[in-house]
């Protein structure tokens, strides 16, 4: 199938990079103008190779590794703006998911910018449940998002952090591969962004890559990750690289009016960065109005079709179905000049369950870190994928055991008139208590009851307390010094 008519009409604002050798240290100079257009770069990429040859050997530097040719793969680029929070994972995955059903292969990479090498000590406060890959990489939970929408396994090729480009810059510095140069943001920084990017693709073999970059833009932790993508477009050329961008479409309650001017200063935000987004993806509590599609699509000089509603839905699973009848996986398609066809979300079905179930059922979740759902993302899921293929619709409550720990309520007012409760996984004292009163309440009362590794560790040291007569019993975690020992530590857990 063709492109479409206005598939080449909104060119983007990239970046050219000239070298400077005059007094200033070699300094890059940025200029960002209109491409209208542009052939893959190979060209460009040995004019800039060729200007550091002639002025400094230790200035050489290539992005791209070997066994990787500029211009063979696509690129999809997720940003947000706004605020953080607004789903791009979730839209990323969906889309990779139609572009699947529609029977391309994707790869899908998330950059994050903290500075943490991984997520594997983080707070599940600060970015939800921490998800482990089948290699051992410790990473942010979208990459959960990406495996379950897309059926594929991902690795470290998946995901990316400040704090892995800090290690990579500083072990290729101190091993001497720039050969002397000064390493600075360009290209060395930007370029081993890109590298990671490249490699990825490389290793996944895949038609598309889309890349989600975390956070907000505008924020600084990012901003190494957007300059790269700026980098992207230019050295691949516009034919392969497509952004999308999420925003927040304001509805003040006093007002009953949708407010797009945050959405506009965002999306402004990345222009100036040098990235003109392709597609705006417009986050809203309900359907954002033909008023708000055109305005938008007016300030940002966009075809309306390309400004996307992806409205508040009842469950996640229903956000590839509604992009499909957008046509956003034809319009991605189209703009790459790739052959799209009619055929039906791979999500219709699961949607149908879950929105005409048979019953109701309440479950308890009784927990330590409770109130934001990504704490516990994998038992919210795996709860509503089984209640869903029951034919049931869940309502999850959410039981704080430091409530009960604290004496602040009674157990049985606490737990209320769940038809079962779940303890997941934790660590430490705080809350331990009140989980073993809650699996005491549940044995007690016949109650179903699934403890999940630590709770069902509290389930172990609850029966040893009231039925095996141990009143003293406890993990070894939390009282090393215990009598009645149930659960210990594993002995290289001991040196952590």
């Amino acid at each position: 199938m063709g492109s479409s008519p206005t598939a080449g009409k909104y060119a983007h604002a990239g970046a050219r990079r000239f070298r400077n050798d005059s007094s200033h240290g070699g300094a890059y100079l940025l200029r960002y103008k209109p491409m209208q257009s542009m052939e893959p770069s190979r060209a460009n990429i040995d004019l800039l190779q060729s200007l550091s040859v002639a002025s400094d050997p230790g200035d050489q530097y290539r992005s791209t590794p070997d066994g990787y040719a500029v211009g063979w793969t696509k690129y999809l680029v997720v940003t947000g703006s706004v605020m953080s929070g607004l789903g791009k994972g979730i839209f990323s995955a969906s889309l990779a998911s139609l572009l699947q059903h529609q029977g391309h292969t994707c790869n899908l990479i998330k950059m994050d910018g903290y500075f943490n090498e991984d997520a594997g000590t983080l707070s599940p406060y600060r970015h939800g449940e921490v998800l482990v890959l089948d290699d051992g990489t410790e990473c942010d939970m979208d990459i959960g998002t990406y495996e379950r929408f897309t059926g594929t396994e991902y690795c470290h090729y998946n995901i990316f952090t400040n704090g892995r480009l800090n290690k990579r810059i500083n072990d290729l510095e101190r091993s001497g591969h720039y050969q002397g140069g000064d390493v600075q943001l360009f290209p060395h920084v930007t370029g081993e962004v890109l590298r990671f990017i490249r490699e990825s693709a490389l290793n996944s073999g895949a038609d598309f890559n889309l890349i989600e970059i975390g956070g907000t833009v505008g924020d600084e932790e990012n901003r190494t990750y957007l300059n790269a993508m700026s980098d992207l477009l230019y050295e691949e050329g516009e034919d392969h690289v497509f952004f999308i961008n999420l925003v927040w479409v304001i509805e003040a309650s006093h007002l009953n009016e949708q407010k797009t001017k945050a959405a506009q200063h965002g999306s402004q935000l990345l222009m100036q960065m040098g990235i003109k987004p392709n597609m705006i993806v417009c986050r809203a509590e309900r359907s954002i109005t033909p008023g708000v599609q055109r305005k938008l699509g007016s300030r940002l000089r966009m075809p309306p079709d390309h400004i996307i509603d992806c409205r508040n839905l009842d469950t996640i699973y229903q956000v590839p179905g509604h992009l499909k009848r957008q046509n956003v996986d034809r319009i991605v398609l189209d703009y790459f000049d790739c052959s799209s066809s009619e055929v039906r979300c791979p999500w219709d079905d699961y949607t149908e369950l879950y929105l005409h179930p048979k019953k109701s059922v309440r479950i308890g979740l009784t927990g330590k870190y409770l109130g934001p759902r990504d704490t516990y993302a994998s038992v919210h899921n795996a709860l509503e994928h089984a209640a869903t293929l029951q034919g049931v619709r869940l309502e999850v409550v959410d039981i704080h055991t430091d409530h009960i720990e604290r004496g602040m309520s009674e157990v049985a007012t606490e737990i209320g008139d769940v038809a079962g409760i779940v303890v997941p996984g934790g660590f430490g004292m705080r809350g331990a208590e009140g989980k073993i009163s809650c699996v005491e309440f549940a044995r007690s009362n016949n109650l179903p009851y699934l403890g999940l590794c630590y709770g069902f560790q509290m389930a172990a040291i609850e029966y040893a307390r009231h039925v095996c007569e141990l009143p003293e019993a406890n993990t070894t975690e939390n009282d090393p010094a215990t009598t009645a020992p149930v659960i210990c530590l594993l002995p290289e857990q001991y040196e952590i």
